[in-house]
């Protein structure tokens, strides 16, 4: 039928002329070489026959549309046209019919495969059918169907796909292109639009998707709630006649995790159960603390609800489980509080007792009432029970009580101590300042001393004989001193004692007291040009001990980066603190119970006078601003603050806690052209003398705790004078000991706070800002104070302190970023 007599000199005749129209995919050697004769009709009339074109596909999927460039013949008798092409490579080809066929004109043509050998000859023929179709007066036309059609094609194995198309308007000169979709997950389905209309909708993997050419194609794929969408490419499509691109659908399952924190003594663990319906079997793991605290995050687990069960020591009551829904962009935290098994029984005499049981471990302190008092769920480990009273004057509480609850039994223990009957004693002499010295004659009792000012001081004791001895005036000899006195102290009663010194020792004294003349004070000397903020330049230094001093207490030098940074040139005073706690107390924002300031979480920030003997801030109700400096100590660093009082007042103020690398910045580096310097102490020297700062100099253990030797803010201006001594022959002035960057009194008067957690292993070599550990059982405080010796002044010094934790020797500072008003 097909090699008929026109056919052969038809052949003849391509093959002459091929040379003008045949086509292949790559250059071969002649003498391998194939050919393909095509050869299609659609009837006798030739209807639309010039609007079918076919694709060539070879095996790598590499196309060719056919005919090209008026490369065929027609045989107009029978209907048919011809296209020859030559010189193609051996091996599998498939072609590909494709026609306008918006009114299902022609029915479907199916793929048509056909393997061509080494200089072989294949001929394909296709019969192109009409469609029996019977149109009426209200079938559309062909103009009015070159509207949006939907055809449905089944895919076996898949689910359905649905074309949305256009009709090409002219096939001949208007050449298609292909899409194909490759998905991850088969019964995602999707959109294929080109600008705003759509073209294709399928389902997982679908590929040789023929569409129009042009600009602006976009695929928009199924949403699962359990897994992350990636679409590539991100931008739209644009497509030439013939071109062949891809749209990639990655889904990824979205995963989560659950972490755990919580507080456990050392030594031991918790082991975690983490179940859930998306996992085949449970997640166990047993953990154990660092420095008492326990942050374990889960490996990647699937969105869903799960159980987490905890298995404690038998010391720990039974935690009960706690149910999660692990959901999208939410990691949950769990921190369930561990209630030990442990109970402390504490019973007094008077009703007004009060107690104070603290954990040395890890900082906590409870706190109760009553002649007798039971604190429970306690966990093992080192306590530290403090007495205290409702009335101070009439009762002497006892001493402090330090005892251990163990690991490895739960256990009752039970303390009684008894309270004394206090009485008054009021001492008086004729010089201005003295001490004295009281023995008691009870055995069981404690000596104590007493510094009086203003010539006249009342004193409370407990009931019983006291021996008091008046100690010498400063330079004076001991026979001009007052006799031995004894006295008797009975409850609610007051007696005194007055004692005489010689004339010549009182002189001597007042002569004494007249060389130190009194400047205004430091602060008020020098706040004219020092402003409250200096800017500490970035760059990097060696944090540590760059001077291999070997004293301990110290990291070894390591190389560090810090941002630049604000920080106050003051540590702050009891007049700003005071401030502070007077607006913290209108606002609700903290309460007070016997003096001890806390938080709403009942966390410790500060001790009053009431509540502690050598504060320097008190209390009243009665008064508008009830929070107020003790006479002449405003100017003074605060003292008695625990760290979370100082993180509430910088957060209060704006500002922060340096962290431990920015605060040895500031007291000690600075650039010289290419170089850093770095300094010992913390006023741009190496050495240090009592001009300088305010440190035990004297290298004398400090012992007496009853009494604060903190120097104003900024004292050591090189304008304020010291007090004098048994050695000095003159007045000493102060040397102005600022540190690089402008601050004051960076090595010794108070410790200061930090914001880093305390570590024992520096940071990493090169770290930037570094900050610490994440979580901690001490926080670091920097810089010494009045009662250390040179050493422990130095600015590489470092102490770790529970954050709780308050003394007479321990303040702050405040810091903030460069870009903070």
């Amino acid at each position: 039928m097909f090699l008929g007599n026109f056919l052969k000199h038809l052949v003849y005749w391509l093959l002459l002329i091929s040379p003008l129209f045949s086509e292949s995919f790559n250059t071969v050697d002649e003498n391998r070489g194939g050919t393909v004769v095509v050869s299609y009709g659609t009837g006798k009339e030739g209807s639309r026959i010039d609007r079918v074109r076919f694709w060539l596909v070879n095996e790598l999927y590499e196309r060719k549309l056919f005919p090209r460039n008026q490369s065929f013949v027609d045989d107009p008798e029978k209907g048919k046209r011809i296209v020859l092409i030559e010189n193609l490579p051996p091996g599998r080809y498939h072609l590909e019919f494709l026609y306008p066929n918006s009114d299902h004109f022609f029915e479907e043509v199916p793929k048509r495969t056909l393997s061509l050998p080494p200089n072989g000859i294949v001929k394909i023929e296709q019969e192109i059918k009409q469609r029996e179709m019977a149109f009426t007066e209200n079938n559309p036309t062909e103009k009015e169907n070159e509207n949006k059609e939907i055809a449905q094609i089944f895919i076996p194995g898949r689910q359905e796909n649905t074309i949305y198309y256009y009709p090409f308007r002219d096939a001949f000169y208007q050449e298609p292109s292909f899409l194909n979709v490759r998905s991850n997950l088969e019964e995602a389905r999707w959109t294929i639009f080109q600008e705003g209309q759509r073209i294709y909708s399928g389902q997982g993997s679908v590929t040789d998707i023929q569409v129009p050419s042009g600009p602006g194609f976009i695929i928009r794929a199924q949403d699962f709630p359990t897994y992350e969408l990636k679409v590539f490419p991100k931008n739209p499509i644009n497509l030439q006649g013939g071109d062949t691109s891809t749209f990639d659908l990655i889904y990824r399952k979205i995963l989560g995790t659950i972490s755990v924190e919580l507080e456990i003594p050392k030594g031991d663990g918790v082991t975690l159960f983490i179940e859930g319906n998306e996992t085949k079997s449970p997640t166990i793991q047993h953990i154990t603390p660092k420095d008492g605290l326990v942050h374990y995050v889960s490996p990647a687990l699937p969105l869903g609800s799960y159980t987490v069960n905890f298995r404690a020591p038998p010391y720990i009551k039974p935690i009960p489980p706690i149910q999660v829904e692990l959901q999208a962009n939410n990691n949950p935290t769990l921190r369930p509080v561990l209630k030990g098994a442990h109970q402390v029984n504490v019973s007094t005499n008077i009703n007004d007792a009060e107690y104070a049981l603290k954990n040395e471990d890890s900082g906590k302190t409870f706190f109760g009432k009553g002649a007798s008092f039971q604190f429970q769920e306690l966990l093992p480990g080192n306590y530290l029970l403090t007495f205290s009273s409702n009335d101070k004057n009439a009762y002497i509480p006892p001493n402090p009580e330090r005892f251990s609850l163990s690991r490895f039994r739960t256990q009752e223990e039970n303390i009684h101590k008894e309270y004394e009957l206090a009485g008054k004693l009021t001492l008086s002499s004729n010089a201005p300042s003295f001490k004295v010295h009281l023995d008691p004659l009870k055995s069981g009792q404690g000596s104590r001393e007493e510094w009086v000012n203003n010539g006249i001081k009342t004193i409370f004791l407990p009931e019983g004989n006291w021996r008091v001895l008046f100690l010498p005036l400063e330079g004076s000899n001991p026979k001009e001193s007052p006799s031995i006195k004894e006295v008797s102290i009975r409850a609610n009663s007051t007696e005194e004692i007055r004692g005489e010194y010689g004339e010549e020792a009182i002189n001597r004294l007042s002569k004494r007291q007249e060389a130190k003349k009194e400047l205004p004070a430091a602060q008020e000397a020098i706040a004219i040009n020092s402003p409250k903020f200096v800017e500490v330049q970035g760059g990097t230094f060696q944090l540590g001990d760059t001077f291999n001093d070997n004293k301990g207490n110290t990291w070894p030098p390591t190389l560090v980066e810090v941002d630049s940074f604000l920080i106050n040139v003051f540590e702050v005073t009891n007049g700003e603190y005071a401030a502070f706690l007077n607006k913290a107390f209108k606002e609700n924002a903290i309460t007070i119970e016997n003096g001890l300031i806390f938080d709403k979480e009942a966390k410790l920030l500060f001790k009053t006078l009431e509540s502690e003997p050598t504060s320097q801030i008190t209390f009243s109700k009665n008064q508008d601003a009830p929070f107020q400096p003790i006479p002449g100590k405003s100017s003074y660093p605060v003292i008695h603050v625990s760290w979370f009082g100082a993180n509430f007042y910088a957060k209060d103020n704006q500002t922060r806690l340096p962290t431990e690398a920015e605060w040895e910045k500031a007291a000690s580096v600075t650039y010289n052209q290419d170089f850093v310097v770095k300094y010992r102490f913390g006023f741009e020297k190496n050495n240090i003398d009592r001009s300088l700062g305010n440190y035990n100099y004297s290298n004398t253990p400090f012992k007496n705790e009853s009494s604060v030797l903190t120097t104003p803010v900024g004292f050591y201006n090189g304008l304020n004078l010291l007090p004098l001594n048994p050695n000095d022959l003159e007045q000493v002035k102060t040397t102005l000991a600022k540190s690089p960057s402008g601050a004051y009194d960076m090595s010794g008067n108070v410790w200061e706070w930090t914001a880093d957690w305390y570590s024992e292993n520096p940071p990493k070599e090169g770290e930037i800002n570094p900050k610490g550990k994440a979580k901690g059982m001490y926080k670091v405080a920097k810089g010494g104070c009045y009662a250390s010796f040179q050493d422990g002044v130095r600015v590489a010094e470092r102490m770790p302190l529970f954050p709780e934790y308050t003394d007479q020797f321990t303040g702050f500072r405040v810091a903030k970023s460069s870009n903070q008003e």
